[in-house]
């Protein structure tokens, strides 16, 4: 089995064994002591919409436009998906948001996905402000539905509380009301509900037959004065 959980703007500077805080992340900090880090891991792009095809598809990002949002192209990449369906894998794709978002809809559709959970999957009260659903609700149901589940099966988890305005359903570890706190705080925030997702997992029948991929979508930019194209804003873990 392979469990791919795609992480919402985890830069290296948010994770203390690459280099950065760290208090930020510590469940990741832990879990990188028991498994193949990737130090010197690069995102290809600066959105999730340009991660996504990198990740999934191979395709790098490019600096001005996103081939995500061409639905006529999309669907003649090869698409790991597609590849893990034809050796009868059974896939699905999470996410605790707007699958209307920037064109992800189809794409998803295009890479060939066998089943699609969204926002729409939840109770509306469970919603932020902005976004879709909190991460711990999304990791709620995906444990759920892993409490008996076909093997062998390819589940990608994209999360979302640690994007902008960073809103979580938390009391403030880190104290300030500038945005990189709040940020730090939202990193923090997804940082435990992984955690506590994959101390679950690690209790399952399936655990010992899955291999496990955590890995960012890209960087946040910590302030104004971080150059887009700096190398140290694309530098992302990637933790098997």
């Amino acid at each position: 089995n392979i469990l791919f959980i795609i992480l919402e703007s985890f830069g290296n500077s948010m994770v203390g064994p690459l280099g950065g805080d760290s208090l930020t992340t510590p469940c990741l900090n832990k879990l990188i002591k028991e498994g193949l880090l990737f130090s010197n891991f690069y995102a290809s792009g600066n959105r999730t919409d340009k991660a996504l095809p990198a990740i999934l598809n191979g395709y790098p990002a490019q600096p001005a436009a996103s081939i995500i949002k061409e639905p006529r192209k999309t669907q003649s990449l090869t698409s790991l998906v597609k590849i893990m369906n034809g050796l009868d894998y059974k896939s699905a794709f999470w996410y605790g948001g707007d699958i209307n978002f920037a064109n992800l809809n189809s794409f998803v559709i295009a890479s060939g996905f066998h089943q699609i959970i969204t926002m729409e999957n939840f109770n509306p009260s469970d919603y932020n402000s902005k976004w879709g659903v909190h991460d711990h609700v999304l990791f709620e149901a995906l444990r759920d539905s892993m409490v008996r589940v076909k093997e062998p099966f390819f589940r990608v988890v994209l999360t979302l509380s640690s994007h902008e305005p960073f809103e979580v359903p938390m009391d403030p570890v880190f104290q300030g009301k500038d945005d990189l706190t709040k940020f730090r705080n939202s990193i923090y925030y997804a940082d435990q509900t992984v955690g506590s997702f994959i101390a679950w997992a690690k209790t399952t029948h399936w655990w010992k037959n899955t291999l496990v991929i955590l890995v960012a979508d890209h960087c946040g930019r910590n302030s104004t004065s971080d150059l887009v194209y700096s190398q140290e804003i694309f530098k992302i873990p990637m933790l098997w």
